[in-house]
């Protein structure tokens, strides 16, 4: 329960860090969207003033004034510095220097040289040289001058250009808002998927139920009706009698074999809780499933060839990796019809092995591969239970593998037969 708990809050989690995550980037984009947008309608605001300024010294000048004598007409305000250059980069008047032929040409600076180009330009902030100060630069060319108008970045400046904050204080309210919002969304989230979760888990409990019960029928009436025959004729001869006990021991195995199954099925299904984690060496499992093998009936037998080497050692746990190697083995054994498995190293590095195991037998239709994992199916349903199959062990196979964090694929092997591809970890 605590596991299932952990899970549950995990899920939440991730939901609230999701949404949050969203909610927070769409906020930090807006602000930064609105923040430039603003700064930029302040920027072009305080350029349109200056370049109608400059627009009206040059109209002035183009009229037969002076520089100086435009530019003490047009200008207002005595802390905006105006410098009218020619065409060469000369300039021709300053406002802040009575010695203007002694300034250094002008070509060079960006806002000169694209108003020449483009009829008028700014900048925001550059520094003068000149003045040893940043300045905000607007710039207008016509008849072969600019004009140039620069305010220095001062109190005033920076106050004029500073963007307004209660937008600001405005998305870290809508922010607050949407926080809200995206916790309530995950809770119901949340709600609706466990609520789904567990009606699936429901279901598939009623499905493993109603699959069991069907699986035990068979060998608990065959018992019942062997040893009913044995006890309600008495004078049956001791040769029959023989042969019916041997085969509801038969029947017993498979019994027990099948109650294994579906022990390990639910350990499984409740996170492995009983399992343990340390390093297991493949080969030794191999040779395991080689003397397995080695004992059965000689219809029964096939050659197991495998190149994993003793270096190749994983971590988690011996039985549940015994099992996907027998269970595999068993389930070639049961219904390939082959005479040989190949379990052979695909690949290998210091943290995963990917391992083939096939075997050289019938195979199965291509339509099968993606439910052979599935609890209880069965490609020939006839057949399986004649081959003594419980129907969970390639659904015990596949879930060891994810126990390990590995994947795992059947496909057609080529040259015939059936082929697994699984990984498992080192680490």
């Amino acid at each position: 329960m605590a596991i299932h708990l952990n899970r549950k809050n995990r899920f939440y989690l991730e939901i609230v860090i999701a949404l949050l995550a969203f909610s927070l980037a769409v906020s930090v984009t807006f602000v930064l969207f609105q923040y430039e947008r603003e700064k930029q309608f302040k920027s072009e605001t305080l350029n349109a003033s200056l370049q109608a300024l400059n627009r009206e010294i040059l109209s002035a000048v183009g009229a037969g004034m002076s520089p100086r004598e435009a530019v003490n007409v047009a200008r207002a305000d005595d802390s905006v510095r105006v410098t009218v250059i020619d065409s060469l980069g000369n300039v021709l008047y300053d406002t802040d220097s009575d010695r203007p032929d002694t300034l250094s040409n002008h070509l060079d600076r960006s806002e000169i040289a694209h108003a020449l180009k483009d009829g008028q330009a700014h900048i925001e902030r550059r520094f003068s040289e000149t003045e040893n100060m940043h300045f905000f630069y607007s710039a207008a060319s016509d008849h072969g001058l600019v004009v140039r108008s620069a305010i220095p970045y001062g109190r005033t400046l920076k106050h004029f250009l500073k963007v307004d904050s209660r937008f600001i204080w405005f998305m870290i309210a809508i922010t607050c808002m949407m926080f809200i919002v995206s916790f309530a969304i995950a809770r119901l989230l949340n709600r609706s998927v466990m609520d789904k979760g567990e009606r699936e888990k429901h279901d598939l409990k009623r499905e493993l139920t109603d699959n069991i019960n069907h699986e035990l029928k068979t060998p608990v009436s065959s018992i019942r009706a062997y040893l009913e025959t044995i006890i309600t004729i008495p004078d049956i001869d001791r040769k029959t009698m023989m042969n019916f006990a041997v085969k509801a021991f038969e029947q017993t195995e498979r019994l027990n074999k099948l109650l294994q199954d579906i022990s390990t099925i639910t350990r499984l299904d409740e996170a492995g809780r009983m399992f343990g984690h340390e390093p297991v060496a493949l080969k030794g499992i191999i040779d395991d499933i080689k003397e397995y093998v080695a004992v059965l009936p000689e219809e029964k037998r096939m050659k197991v060839c495998s190149d994993i080497s003793d270096a190749e050692v994983v971590v988690g746990d011996p039985g549940l990796l015994n099992s996907i190697f027998r269970n595999l083995t068993e389930n070639a054994i049961a219904y390939s019809s082959g005479t040989c498995i190949y379990i052979n190293v695909l690949y290998s590095d210091r943290n995963r092995i990917e391992i083939s195991f096939a075997d050289n037998g019938v195979g199965v239709d291509e339509e099968h591969l993606e439910k052979i994992f599935d609890r209880f199916y069965r490609v020939d349903k006839g057949r399986s239970r004649k081959a003594g199959g419980t129907g969970l062990g390639l659904s015990i196979v596949k879930n060891a593998v994810l126990y390990h964090k590995g994947t795992i694929k059947a496909r057609i092997r080529k040259g015939g037969g059936l082929e697994f591809i699984f990984t498992l970890y080192k680490k």
